[in-house]
């Protein structure tokens, strides 16, 4: 095979130029092409993803605004009844269906911690406050000088056990109450396991600091104050959110899915961080990235999106069909260029034959002058030459004499 392309290689010289010009200029424009989808690809998932993680962003700021809502309400509202809470809270919910629960969470001093149970209990049936064990259990709250349990809970079923749990029992928790107050804002714990979700999946609390008045301490005036003995901070609005259900609302409503996307809490620890995945391993570093940082309740979270390339490329047909093209043009061209050739050979030795032919070939033309006796030829200087010798000079004919059986005849008679 070697053998014979070199050979074709040295025969054919434009031909072999050709081709190999010709692939090299394909393969060019090919790879600039595939350059261009590449970077086409890129734009397309950047602008898709730029506004997936807008989508999210937005979605937060909507579920959050709930929370917020029922704050409002219960700073405007001296009175609360269960009533009240349940009829306001109940429409925010319906809204906002990512919502796990919506809970009212008292400040409450130890002094009137009995007066404060005996009152729920007449109005809700058994009712203490609680907090969990080293084992998780429920069981009576210890003392301390302040309790934040959960008062009022919407929706109530499949969340009785939370009716009087202390939001601050738990260390992370009493935190976040204390980072919302002292900071007047709206503030996210770290992500928690949603017991009521099959898949276990994450959740996050927010609290809003809620006052007995709708003069809200200004944040000098916070500082100075202990958390236990602030006697301004009424209680807490805590909103239960569901990260999944969040994500899968904003990717429910969108024509692009990614292959993979993710929800990380920046300032949790890092074993903690992953709030929501749909990662099953980690993919090679060809695949598209973007990341965009989101401000979430005083927390920074980062929507992670990644696709496989091939996604936006696959209706990318530019460089495919132009290196076939460029590669089946280019085959012609050179067969075409080899058939011309070779005819153009054939030709050629045609009229080398032909011409060899020709050059063997003496023809006579004109009128010839012959006498009539001798049959001597008269040439062009007026000379008389023999038959044989007028025709030996110009044609390639050679005589042999011999006599004809009739002369024979005449001549061997006339002999005897």
């Amino acid at each position: 095979m070697n053998f014979s392309f070199l050979q074709f290689s040295k025969k054919y010289i434009p031909q072999t130029i050709l081709f190999f010009a010709g692939i090299a200029f394909t393969a060019v424009i090919t790879s600039f092409i595939i350059l261009y989808e590449v970077s086409q690809a890129e734009f397309k998932f950047d602008r898709n993803a730029k506004e997936l993680a807008y989508s999210i962003k937005f979605k937060f700021a909507k579920s959050l605004d709930a929370t917020q809502y029922l704050s409002i309400f219960l700073n405007t509202n001296r009175i609360l009844t269960p009533k009240k809470f349940e009829t306001f809270a109940s429409g925010l919910l319906e809204t906002n269906p990512e919502i796990q629960a919506l809970e009212w969470v008292p400040r409450i001093l130890h002094k009137n911690r009995l007066a404060f149970e005996l009152q729920n209990k007449n109005a809700v049936g058994k009712f203490k406050i609680t907090e969990k064990n080293t084992a998780g259990e429920l069981r009576t709250a210890g003392l301390r000088p302040v309790y934040f349990p959960v008062q009022l809970i919407i929706p109530r079923t499949g969340n009785e056990k939370a009716f009087g749990y202390d939001i601050s029992s738990n260390r992370q928790r009493n935190q976040m109450l204390k980072y919302a107050y002292k900071n007047n804002t709206h503030t996210a714990s770290g992500r928690i396991h949603l017991v009521q979700d099959k898949d276990n999946s994450f959740g996050i609390l927010t609290a809003i600091p809620v006052y007995h008045t709708s003069k809200i301490p200004s944040q000098e005036n916070i500082g100075r104050v202990q958390f236990e003995k602030t006697a301004n901070l009424k209680g807490f609005v805590i909103g239960v959110y569901r990260m999944k259900k969040i994500m899968n609302q904003v990717l429910e409503n969108k024509s692009y899915i990614p292959s993979e996307i993710s929800l990380i809490d920046q300032s949790a620890n890092p074993e903690e961080q992953i709030l929501f995945t749909t990662a099953e391993k980690i993919q090679t570093n060809r695949w598209l990235s973007y990341s965009e940082n989101i401000r979430v309740a005083e927390r920074n979270y980062t929507v992670l999106i990644r696709e496989n390339p091939d996604v936006f490329l696959k209706d990318q047909w530019a460089s495919t069909v132009f290196a076939v093209s460029g590669t089946l043009l280019t085959i012609s061209l050179v067969l075409y260029m080899t058939l011309l050739q070779r005819k153009n050979d054939d030709l050629y030795k045609s009229n080398q034959r032909l011409k060899t032919a020709l050059d063997e070939i003496k023809t006579l033309q004109g009128i010839i002058p012959i006498c009539s006796y001798c049959h001597s030829i008269r040439n062009d200087e007026g000379a008389w030459n023999h038959l044989e010798a007028y025709i030996s000079t110009h044609t390639e004919a050679i005589f042999s004499h011999g006599i004809c059986p009739d002369c024979f005849e005449k001549e061997t008679s006339n002999f005897y």
